[in-house]
Formats: C-alpha cells, sequence, structure tokens
C-alpha cells in the first residue's frame, strides 16, 4: 500500500525535470550569437 502515491510523485518530478529542460533548450536557442547547424 502506498506504491500508487510514490509512482504518481515520480511522474510529477520527471515531469518537471523535462519542463525544466525544454525551458532550458528554448533559452539556449534564443540566446544571441548561436549559430543552429
Amino acid at each position: 500500500v502506498g506504491g500508487m502515491g510514490s509512482s504518481t510523485s515520480l511522474a510529477k518530478l520527471v515531469e518537471l525535470l523535462v519542463e525544466l529542460k525544454v525551458k532550458e533548450l528554448e533559452v539556449q536557442d534564443s540566446s544571441p550569437g548561436k549559430e543552429k547547424n
């Protein structure tokens, strides 16, 4: 019992990490002076 709750929080954690990564990549892409290959 309680495994459901931990897996849900884990999914939330992963979701947050992915969101952060996406924002990070967006910032890198929009940074000036960086050429895209």
